[in-house]
């Protein structure tokens, strides 16, 4: 940071206020002063609950300066919910915008309480400011949760060493000419913490929204001459709402966040054709991305664009093997099982998950998938949200792929819908485009698929119109609850 003091570190995309290294630094190491002042130590967790601004990262980074524990809230919790968290991570010390410091109150947690642009210690000098140094790079550095897209959110703990292997990998992008991105603006992913490493060792710059606006996105883009982008498969269909064609600044776009379907990335690679669109995959878990193409190397972004439908290849500091999940048999390629990945990350947080490992320590990712013989991956579906009928697998995203291509479809999930004899059957759950309700019927969309794929793939659950598919913070469905309300007559 100091190397980098004259260069951008952050733009507020609203302002147009620009914030340097050297302001960003002295913020930070000032931060990290008043922490120790205020008795925070390694011991500690540090919490924070603020949206995307330019004084939200200084509180993350002067943990770090002082190696204490920092972790992100979620927002969009509730109160009970934000109660529930703060009482497992028992924080010393929550940072909180003044927006949110109602909700943080409710809860009732006797933590100690910084109000951004408030409760500061007089300024000293920072100059002779000594960070507290790592000794071992398998500590704990921080706290990120999972999307708790099929239950809770779980804290996961990151080593030192997990959050330098899930971020060198991005530092390849520091190749990109006038390497600027859109900084995610979820801060409690674990995304927006891979971007902010993978900024500051590359010195490049991040802009900075409170939400993500998909109408003035391209506006930021052209303004701010964005050069890469990660976007979430939920949003391309807004994104590709413009025209047929854009030339932009963008260099690259990595797609990650779910599954992505061949005509979603065949599509967008269409409207931006001057643009690099590779698929990536990861996990909280995981530390953050651990299967992507090497967008340096000619022969991926060759083996990327001929398989639209792969994730990526194997990355360096992670090892891999796809298992049979019920026999535990190793597959071979193009043999489906679970994808298994083993990695430098520390663990939860606060409860034994030995279950989510198999013996030889990898991590169960839970879903289902297979590698090509060119060591291309390709994610099948969530083994939770897989169900069977009458001892048949049947693979929810696929159908949820094939009701997707209706012209009159916006969103769609597929449930199994239980069955006395046949186990479950598969029903599509959809929201039509305001311009096609009442132009095709639920039956025409069940037969849509059924004449499209297998026996045991038909929707014999049949199909029903909603509203609304209640989603996570990222965009994923939360297809569980949607099933709870289904089964509840609450649809």
């Amino acid at each position: 940071m100091s190397e980098a003091k004259n260069k951008p570190a952050q733009i507020d995309g609203l302002t147009g206020k620009t914030d340097t290294y050297q302001s960003l630094l002295k913020r930070c190491v000032y931060a990290a002063m008043s922490m120790q002042v205020r008795g925070i130590t390694h011991k500690d967790v540090v919490a924070i609950c603020s949206q995307n601004h330019l004084d939200t990262i200084v509180p993350l980074l002067a943990s770090y300066f002082i190696g204490a524990t920092p972790t992100f809230i979620d927002f969009t919790l509730t109160p009970p919910e934000t109660k529930e968290l703060l009482q497992r991570l028992a924080p010393k010390t929550i940072y909180v915008e003044e927006i949110f410091l109602a909700k943080v109150l409710q809860t009732g947690v006797e933590s100690d309480i910084v109000i951004f642009g408030t409760n500061l210690l007089p300024e000293t000098e920072v100059e002779h400011f000594e960070p507290v140094p790592v000794k071992n790079l398998n500590e704990v550095a921080g706290i990120v949760f999972t999307s708790g897209t099929t239950g809770t959110p779980k804290e996961i703990t990151l080593s030192h060493k997990a959050l330098l292997a899930s971020t060198i990998y991005l530092t390849k992008l520091s190749v990109v000419p006038n390497y600027v991105t859109i900084s995610p603006i979820y801060t409690h992913w674990i995304s927006f913490s891979n971007w902010l490493f993978n900024a500051i060792i590359s010195q490049s710059c991040r802009v900075l929204v409170p939400n993500f606006d998909c109408c003035n996105m391209w506006d930021l883009i052209d303004k701010y001459q964005v050069s890469v982008l990660m976007l979430s498969p939920y949003l391309i269909p807004t994104v590709l709402n413009r025209t047929k064609t854009y030339e932009s600044s963008l260099a690259l776009i990595i797609v990650a966040g779910a599954n992505c379907t061949r005509n979603q990335i065949v599509t967008l690679r269409k409207f931006l054709p001057e643009t690099l669109v590779l698929p990536a995959y990861g996990q909280t878990e995981l530390g953050g991305m651990s299967i992507s193409f090497n967008y340096t190397n000619p022969n991926d972004i060759h083996l990327s664009y001929r398989n639209p439908t792969s994730c990526g290849r194997p990355l360096p500091g992670y090892s891999y093997k796809i298992a049979n999940p019920d026999t535990e048999e190793i597959l071979g390629p193009n043999q489906c099982g679970e994808v298994r990945i083993k990695t430098e990350y520390r663990g939860y947080y606060s409860s034994n998950e030995l279950d989510e490992y198999d013996s030889d320590g990898y991590y169960k990712t839970g879903d289902m998938g297979y590698y090509d013989d060119d060591c291309c991956f390709y994610v099948v579906d969530r083994i939770k949200e897989m169900f069977k009928y009458k001892g048949h697998l049947v693979v929810p995203f696929k159908l949820e792929c094939l009701l997707k291509t209706h012209d009159a479809v916006k969103n769609a999930v597929v449930i199994g819908l239980p069955h006395d004899v046949d186990g479950e059957h598969a029903m599509g759950l959809v929201v039509l485009k305001k311009e096609c309700v009442g132009t095709v019927t639920e039956s025409e969309l069940q037969e849509y698929v059924d004449d499209k794929v297998r026996s045991v793939e038909k929707l014999r659950g049949g199909v029903r119109f909603v509203n609304r598919l209640y989603t996570t913070a990222l965009g994923k469905v939360k297809r569980k609850y949607m099933k709870e309300l289904l089964l509840h007559s609450q649809l």
